[in-house]
């Protein structure tokens, strides 16, 4: 009776813990599951790469700044961003500030990290005098599958970001980016 009684008791323990263990552990697994799908959804993020295309394009415009690359007495921003890569320096060599990838990715171009590039017009609804300032907008190329945020850049290298909820080009650099919207990008 003591081999029954002890058998009776073995299989008791064991169904108390597993009872106990159903009652801890599937409720965390569950936790977990509920968790795992109530998380934001993660979306690539191509905006990073924009940000630091249009600050490397403030940057290559400074440097483009400080010689007189058409010898009419004047220094000047580069008027197209594509020449920033094409023009050629005293020894008939292009410069090269920006890459081929960059200075390609103009609009009908091929985009370079999912956005694709365009020299804005104006600033503050005045035409943008190359030899004070420049401008550049950056679009996602695919709204949505490559970027969600449209960004602009000056010569001072600030860069904002908005998202229009498509891809479009901006033609005129706001005077107060933050009064219409624009958010100082990361």
């Amino acid at each position: 009776m003591n081999a029954r009684a002890s058998n009776a008791d073995r299989r008791e323990t064991w169904v108390m813990a597993l009872v106990f263990a159903g009652l801890l552990v599937l409720p965390l697994i569950g936790w977990g599951l509920v968790k795992a799908v109530s998380r934001p959804r993660r979306i690539p993020c191509y905006g990073g790469n924009a940000i630091s295309s249009c600050r490397a394009y403030a940057e290559a415009q400074f440097m483009y700044k400080k010689n007189d690359w058409d010898q009419d007495g004047k220094l000047t921003y580069a008027p197209t961003f594509p020449l920033l890569h094409t023009t050629p320096d005293e020894n008939g060599v292009p410069i090269q500030f920006i890459d081929a990838a960059f200075a390609g990715a103009g609009p009908g171009g091929a985009p370079k990290h999912g956005y694709l590039f365009r020299d804005m017009v104006s600033i503050a609804g005045q035409p943008i005098d190359w030899e004070k300032d420049c401008a550049l907008c950056a679009t996602p190329a695919v709204h949505g599958r490559t970027g969600y945020r449209t960004f602009i850049v000056k010569a001072d290298g600030t860069v904002f970001g908005k998202d229009f909820g498509g891809s479009r080009f901006v033609d005129d650099f706001p005077a107060d980016p933050t009064a219409e919207g624009w958010i100082i990008a990361e």
